[in-house]
């Protein structure tokens, strides 16, 4: 991955001898890229009338250089655009999109050097989709020297509209996952096939748990568009937007087909990755990334969730504890439900100790008697009686209202009935704007706020004929309603019943799913998941702020989109045929354009994910494959164009490998032999190897080793999690 940064020629004539003709940094300015966190490859090569054209880069960033004669080696390459001409739109570093594809493609058309330049960056995410900013196009027009800077004039054809673009980035602003684009000449047209950001998608969901940014890509399918000599610009294949409500084919992103009787391309289809022009046609080949995304269906809810059934449900109850909490005072064990009577406000406290003491104080020895008596029944700062529960546990409760009126002053009798009624006075709920509580018995509510719970249960599973579970709750979820309690911050009788019971029903939808926690069955889960998230957000400004961080703890607004990425993403994976796809296109010009199928199975091998290579010899025209799990494949077939400046083959082959569609290829034990062949009219595959094969996209070849090894990463994550759920 971190190669030089260098241009190499290869000269067939003398045994394709390898030389580097072009270094764009010294050692030291090579370690800086590396430190920098610089993708340090050249990656675009061209031609532009009779010069080569090739990006670079060096410590100040991407450039192009020219050369009319590139075996004379350094000193014949000039520099004719710089960070500056490119408008600073290059996007090179390894967190940037495509890996840092800096500038992506170099194509002469219609007199123009056209430039695909990758612009995404961790600055311009697009938090909704996840998706880093899509390419831009720059045209360079040459007035003189093609090696001479300063005759090129450069202006924008897709990028930002400050800087006169014509176009939006990526050509359409509804379309934000296209990190950079393949062009190719086909019959008076610039066609231009999206790209998409597969390998910022991959890493998403290996190393965060985000799948929000591969649901993008997969609803955002390639599209393929054409554009004419004056720069207008149809689309070829691709969904409806506003910008381009139809498509010349008909087909929609990705080569999909609306018609059953028709089954072409699937949004699997994630880059345009090599197009060429051959016997009057125009020939596309894409990365499907059916077999790299397998390990998705491998995810269940709770990796997602980061929780396993048994903390969910645990969750859940605690929250339904606290709640029971916040509606109401719970009735313990020493209390019937008569017995909870509204707690005295302070004043009619105050009224009610003011008349029995006057009372007293006109009153005979005796009835001082009484009042002692009195005092001694009521405690001076709490008015508080000890009651024992059956679990031996200390209750503290308030004394009721006595109602003592006034007028009965003299009266021994109505000094009797006072006594009498603090001797009857029953236990009653806590207030909170009452004195504290102790620990002990704000510990006595949890638990009987445990017990309401489990009795709602209860009730809620007789009536559907079902069993529950007891409720229970760790020591640090009692120890932390309990400690609620005491500060305060747990105000019983404090929620509305409205607001209770709407989170009431929320508790009881999120509960039903908890069987669904360790299971792989995304959409059935995400349904109910997405659903109580939007009712937590419509009421989210009357939910108190200590339960907000409770229900913070399930459901999560990152959380809810992943799943719904995940599901998506599964939906697409579902219907997908695993295998690139190679099409045929005809352009009729005014009269629109023609696509048919060539193959949409990796030519019966689904672990040929991509067309990396066309080529032609006298004899065959050539197609290499991108298989990181197997191996890269060619396959030829007769070559119906003539072309005399190719010298004659002479190929090394291997015996032919039958590959049925899903399965394998099994290596061959059979060794080589060196045959000339003659020309056939079938197609046919030979396994090459250590074979040095121009990439579809210039780009380094170890790109897809990264890929495998995120693939292999999600495997060995996704049994570490499972193993860790078995003990």
């Amino acid at each position: 991955q971190n190669g030089f940064p260098c241009i190499y020629e290869v000269d067939p004539a003398n045994n394709d001898k390898l030389t580097c003709i072009y270094n764009c940094v010294d050692t030291n300015g090579f370690r800086q890229l590396v430190k920098d966190n610089v993708f340090t490859s050249t990656r675009a090569i061209g031609t532009y009338e009779d010069a080569m054209i090739a990006g670079a880069l060096d410590t100040n960033g991407v450039f192009l250089v020219a050369s009319k004669n590139p075996s004379q080696g350094q000193s014949s390459f000039s520099v004719i655009a710089d960070m500056n001409d490119l408008f600073n739109y290059p996007a090179y570093h390894r967190s940037d999109v495509n890996g840092g594809g800096g500038i992506y493609q170099v194509l002469e058309y219609n007199g123009d050097l056209y430039v695909v330049i990758c612009t995404g960056t961790p600055n311009n995410k697009n938090e909704a989709t996840g998706t880093l900013q899509t390419f831009a196009i720059v045209k360079g027009t040459c007035s003189g020297d093609v090696t001479d800077k300063n005759a090129w004039t450069w202006s924008v054809l897709a990028g930002d509209e400050a800087d006169g673009a014509r176009y939006p980035f990526g050509l359409d602003t509804e379309r934000v996952s296209a990190g950079a684009c393949t062009l190719q000449v086909y019959n008076d047209y610039l066609y231009i096939g999206d790209y998409n950001d597969v390998s910022s998608a991959l890493q998403g969901f290996v190393l965060k748990n985000e799948f929000t940014t591969q649901a993008t890509n997969l609803e955002q399918s390639v599209n393929l568009y054409r554009m004419d000599k004056n720069e207008n610009i149809e689309k070829v294949v691709g969904d409806p937007t506003e910008a381009f409500p139809t498509s010349l084919s008909g087909l929609g992103s990705g080569y999909t087909s609306n018609s059953l009787l028709k089954k072409m391309g699937t949004h699997m289809n994630q880059y345009t990755w090599q197009t060429t022009v051959y016997n009057g046609k125009m020939y596309v080949g894409t990365m499907d990334t059916t077999t790299l995304l397998e390990p998705l269906a491998k995810y269940t809810n709770g990796d997602i969730l980061e929780m396993t059934r048994d903390e969910w449900i645990s969750q859940i109850n605690y929250i339904k504890v606290m709640l029971k909490l916040l509606f109401k005072t719970p009735v313990t064990s020493s209390m019937s439900a008569e017995s909870v009577v509204p707690v005295e406000t302070s004043a009619e406290t105050e009224s009610a100790e003011t008349a029995a003491e006057t009372i007293a104080a006109e009153e005979s020895e005796t009835e001082a008697a009484v009042e002692t008596t009195i005092d001694d029944n009521l405690s001076s700062d709490t008015a508080a009686v000890q009651t024992q529960t059956e679990e031996g546990i200390a209750v503290q409760a308030i004394e009721t209202d006595t109602a003592i009126e006034d007028n009965a002053a003299d009266s021994d009798a109505d000094i009797e009935v006072a006594v009498e009624s603090l001797d009857d006075a029953q236990p009653v709920a806590v207030s909170p704007t009452e004195e504290p509580l102790t620990e002990s018995s704000a510990r006595v509510l949890v638990e009987a706020a445990i017990q309401e719970v489990q009795n709602d249960a209860a009730q809620s599973s007789a009536d559907n004929d079902q069993n529950t579970d007891a409720i229970t709750l760790t020591d640090e979820q009692i120890n932390s309603l309990v400690s609620g309690l005491l500060d305060g911050s747990i105000a019983p009788q404090s929620m509305d019943e409205q607001l209770y019971n709407q989170l009431v029903t929320v508790n009881d939808k999120l509960m039903s799913i908890a069987s669904l926690v360790d299971s792989n069955d995304i959409e059935a889960f995400v349904t109910v998941y997405t659903a109580m998230s939007d009712i937590i957000d419509q009421i989210n400004d009357r939910i108190p702020e200590n339960v907000k961080a409770l229900y913070a703890t399930v459901i999560k607004y990152a959380t809810k989109e992943n799943l719904k990425g995940l599901a998506s993403s599964l939906k697409y994976m579902r219907t997908s045929e695993a295998g690139f796809d190679l099409f045929e296109i005809t352009d009729n010009g005014s009269a629109g354009v023609s696509i048919k199928k060539v193959t949409t199975n990796g030519f019966g091998d689904r672990y040929n994910h991509g067309l990396r290579i066309f080529e032609k010899t006298n004899d065959y025209w050539v197609i290499g494959t991108a298989n990181p799990f197997n191996g890269t494949q060619l396959w030829r077939t007769t070559n119906l164009e003539q072309n005399t400046d190719i010298p004659d083959s002479t190929e090394t082959e291997t015996p032919k490998t039958d590959v049925k569609p899903g399965l394998m290829p099994k290596p061959s034990t059979t060794k080589p032999t060196t045959t000339v062949k003659k020309p056939t009219t079938s197609a046919k595959k030979t396994t090459a190897k250590k074979a040095a094969v121009k990439t579809g996209d210039e780009s380094n070849s170890t790109q897809f080793i990264v890929l495998m090894g995120i693939s292999a990463a999600t495997i060995f994550i996704l049994g570490y999690r499972l193993r860790k759920k078995e003990n």
